[in-house]
């Protein structure tokens, strides 16, 4: 699950369980939910406490999100997987992420797994998103400040944020709070958020405000090397997903 060769196995195995390749059938669960149950140990859902997600998934060195490992891939397909197939066994999951967005927004593979709330759990947005809004006021901005990704996922797949009550008004005005976009704009990855936001998300009466507040966005970008677009990995659900690797299978 966590070495480079294995978390393909692994996928290939949950290929096989969606598309029904086992047989008997009854083995797809299984294999199925002998993967989800390795996440759910790891996350503690069965505690009966409601803390912070334990160190052994997140934080500790060779836990399931360890920026050095690859089992967060798992993680991501689980929540694809059971989406499609069964929600409610991965609705625990889903309320332990959306509690603790806070921890994981700070955790670069974290991020990634929010990312999947995201797009997976519409009735847990809300909650990743209000921590999303109050990341904006964090001063000083950290170097590694993976806010910017998720914002870029709300621009991306616009289906998210209109679904969030009043999401374009909200993202924009948490932006126009005090000295935030200028903040932003002058991070090396945020930078490239908030010319996304000016360009991809505003409307002309919005840039305007915009450009009032970061004079910097109304201008041509330079092409400044430290500056250029940061490896986006919330794309992962776009470019290698489970479901994707489902759909080439059935076309090879």
């Amino acid at each position: 699950v966590k070495s480079q060769h294995g978390i393909h196995v692994v996928r290939e195995c949950l290929v096989q369980a969606y598309t029904r390749s086992f047989s008997p059938a009854a083995e797809c669960d299984r294999v199925a939910e002998t993967f989800l149950s390795m996440v759910k140990e790891e996350v503690g859902v069965h505690s009966s406490q409601s803390g912070p997600l334990p160190p052994q998934f997140l934080g500790a060195s060779g836990s399931l999100l360890d920026k050095k490992k690859f089992s967060y891939r798992l993680v991501l397909w689980l929540i694809e997987y059971f989406s499609e197939q069964a929600p409610e066994e991965i609705e625990e999951l889903m309320v332990a992420f959306a509690r603790n967005t806070r921890q994981l927004i700070d955790d670069h593979n974290g991020s990634i797994v929010l990312s999947s709330v995201l797009e997976f759990a519409e009735v847990h947005r809300e909650e990743v998103f209000q921590v999303i809004l109050e990341s904006m006021d964090v001063a000083p901005i950290p170097k590694h400040w993976y806010p910017s990704f998720l914002i870029d996922k709300l621009i991306i797949n616009r289906q998210i944020l209109d679904s969030l009550r009043d999401g374009k008004n909200r993202l924009l005005a948490a932006l126009l709070r005090n000295d935030n976009l200028a903040r932003i704009y002058s991070h090396r990855s945020g930078g490239y958020t908030a010319r996304r936001v000016y360009e991809d998300l505003a409307n002309d009466e919005e840039r305007n405000m915009l450009a009032v507040a970061c004079p910097g966005l109304a201008q041509t970008p330079p092409d400044d090397p430290q500056r250029k677009r940061p490896d986006k990995k919330t794309d992962f659900n776009f470019n290698d997903s489970l479901l994707r690797a489902v759909s080439c299978s059935r076309h090879a």
